[in-house]
């Protein structure tokens, strides 16, 4: 049935997104680390992370993972969706093929960019951040990432979304 057309690249993409997250996530720990204490900075990426082993255990690694995932997830899915059923569509008109490809990759980065916006707003509220007075970094508040989903609302949730499509809309087509 029509379910088969999107079912398929759906699945696909969030098993594409969850293990790309998983695969990240000690990485972008450990970047994050680096740039937000001194004692991790000058000591590689390898020794880095090594040392959030030792200081945190596995979870030191894996901490931003729900939040990612939260951004990733529904990113990788829509963009694989999309451009699946765009390629198809675009692919039957008129325009050449090349130039069919490239319309279907813009649109699919618009609307990847949009599903995954609450996502991407989550991960920057529970990111670390350089300030002049010193890094700051943000948890979760009670209640997890659905409490925070709350707290910022509809209008937060999309807060950044024009600067993330003008960067994605650029990038993914070319």
């Amino acid at each position: 049935g029509g379910s088969a057309l999107w079912l398929g690249p759906l699945l696909a993409g969030l098993l594409a997104g969850a293990i790309a997250s998983l695969v990240v996530a000690p990485a972008e720990a450990t970047r994050i680390r680096q740039v937000s204490d001194p004692d991790y900075a000058g000591a590689g990426m390898l020794g880095a992370a090594g040392l959030l082993f030792r200081e945190e255990g596995p979870g030191g690694l894996f901490r931003g993972v729900p939040a990612t995932l939260a951004k990733q997830l529904p990113y990788t899915a829509a963009k694989q969706v999309s451009f699946d059923a765009l390629s198809e569509l675009f692919a039957a008109g008129p325009l050449p093929r090349w130039a069919s490809t490239a319309a279907a990759a813009a649109a699919a980065a618009a609307l990847s960019t949009l599903a995954s916006q609450p996502g991407d707003a989550l991960l920057s509220q529970v990111s670390c951040y350089s300030t002049e007075d010193g890094d700051l970094c943000v948890a979760p508040p009670p209640g997890g990432l659905a409490g925070l989903a709350e707290r910022l609302g509809p209008r937060g949730l999309l807060a950044g979304f024009r600067a993330r499509l003008g960067q994605l809309g650029l990038i993914v087509p070319l």
